[in-house]
């Protein structure tokens, strides 16, 4: 009689961790909670500066701002910004898209109106392809 060997599944890597905690994150409706799933990410990057992550997987570089804005996240939004002093105007390393430019594309006004008239996004800075978001609008 032969028995199978036992598979272990594979140990979590920690770019898998950060991964889930970014997904929760961006899911995420409850403030307190969102500075939870903040404060365990911030661990995670250890020295690296929670507002300049990227993510490493996606060729357009996005921030946790951008992905915050593409999740049409408006508690996440304002929380990054006002309180982890996240830079409203920042630009994604591939397209320099900033979230003002995704918010366009995305015809979220609500979220648009929380860039613009809330937290004094920038409608004149230009991507790769020379667009600002005034041009898109």
């Amino acid at each position: 009689m032969s028995s199978s060997p036992r598979r272990t599944p594979p140990k979590r890597r920690r770019g898998d961790d950060l991964s889930s905690e970014v997904g929760s994150l961006l899911k995420e409706k409850d403030e307190d909670k969102a500075r939870q799933i903040l404060t365990r990410i911030k661990k995670e990057i250890s020295s690296a500066d929670i507002t300049e992550w990227s993510d490493p997987v996606d060729s357009k570089h996005n921030t946790l701002l951008h992905l915050a804005v593409s999740a049409r996240n408006s508690m996440l939004i304002r929380l990054l910004c006002n309180d982890f002093h996240f830079n409203i105007n920042s630009q994604r390393k591939g397209d320099k898209c900033t979230p003002l430019h995704l918010s366009i594309w995305n015809q979220t006004t609500d979220i648009t109106s929380i860039l613009s008239d809330e937290l004094a996004a920038d409608w004149d800075l230009k991507n790769s392809r020379n667009e600002s978001p005034r041009d898109l609008k």
